[in-house]
């Protein structure tokens, strides 16, 4: 009996002594003004339209009503494009707006910032947490790049580059995973930035392998072109007799003929294979935000210009097809031509 009073009183002072910890440090990080951190990184391909930002706000109000919320405030701040920004304090603000402009979305941040007393804890201070999600790549390439040669912290890097960051500054762990786990459901639920049928992700994923088809059947075109030009000599060699000199004229036509085509259509298939990359780099995606007017026109944009990118590509690639068989009958031509000289 008295070892079981022993527990109970043992179990009681951990209790007393993780509450005293809590609120000590929730004391602590009100007069310094320093929480712990967690962030989450999403490097996914995701689209991202104001119904799903009233959604995730949806959820996270609902979860916090399971709890003692004294103070809370929640404020979204929108970067347009032209270093426009919008920012509302009040989330019906962002409600009213009705996004009628030509600007383009390039990045949403919205906070919420609340305290709250946690529930069975023997002290009553408010505990101050946040909770931050970022939607776009807030820095642009040039200015990754200028971090990169100044130097910075690799979570810095990563967290530029994640298409979504979500960012909790908490006293109580707890709350800190819970509201992390609603906002990865929210993103997981969200659709692919994917449009049907799309191919640009084909052509991307096997842009290389296609390029150094190109390339081959380019090479390929230019010894073709000459291969008749050396039958007619091949030919001519065994119909007559073969004396050193005339060994020597064919060889020396033989092998700079073919020496040259290579030389030559090798270039050729540099700069054409150049060319090639130039017009699938311009290739790209489809914008992540469908909040404004000027997002939807900028999908059609850009939905316009990747059609005619890719018909461009397969006019390339036909090209390089069509030139063999182009270039092996010029070759016999030419061989016809000799022949009747």
């Amino acid at each position: 009996m008295s070892s079981e009073v022993q527990n109970a009183n043992n179990h009681n002072s951990v209790s007393i002594l993780n509450d005293t910890l809590e609120q000590f440090k929730a004391i602590f990080y009100l007069a310094k003004g320093k929480r712990d951190t967690q962030i989450k990184l999403y490097t996914g391909n995701k689209v991202f339209c104001r119904q799903n930002v009233i959604d995730l706000n949806d959820k996270i109000e609902k979860k916090l009503l399971n709890y003692s919320v004294s103070n809370k405030l929640t404020s979204i701040s929108i970067n347009l494009s032209g270093n426009n920004i919008k920012s509302y304090g009040n989330w019906n603000e962002f409600l009213c707006e009705t996004w009628e402009t030509s600007e383009k979305t390039e990045t949403i941040t919205i906070n919420w910032d609340f305290e709250m007393i946690l529930p069975n804890r023997v002290h009553t201070l408010p505990q101050t947490h946040s909770l931050k999600v970022r939607l776009g790549n807030e820095l642009k390439p040039n200015e990754i790049f200028h971090m990169m040669i100044v130097g910075g912290d690799e979570f810095e890097l990563e967290e530029s580059q994640a298409q979504m960051v979500a960012k909790v500054d908490f006293v109580n762990d707890r709350i800190a995973t819970e509201l992390l786990a609603i906002v990865n459901d929210w993103y997981n639920l969200l659709p692919e930035n994917v449009a049907k049928k799309d191919i640009n992700e084909f052509l991307e994923k096997h842009g290389v392998k296609l390029r150094m088809v190109m390339e081959i059947l380019i090479i390929l075109s230019g010894l073709l072109l000459f291969y008749p030009i050396a039958t007619f000599f091949i030919i001519n060699s065994e119909s007559s007799p073969m004396t050193t000199t005339k060994y020597l004229k064919y060889s020396f036509f033989i092998i700079n003929g073919v020496f040259l085509s290579y030389t030559i259509f090798t270039r050729v298939s540099a700069f054409y294979a150049q060319k090639f990359n130039i017009t699938m780099s311009k290739l790209r995606d489809k914008p992540i935000f469908m909040f404004t007017v000027g997002d939807k026109n900028e999908q059609e944009k850009i939905e316009s210009k990747n059609k005619g990118l890719r018909r461009e590509i397969y006019m390339k690639l036909l090209i390089s097809f069509i030139s063999s068989g182009i270039l092996f009958a010029l070759g016999f031509t030419v061989k016809m031509i000799i022949e009747y000289i």
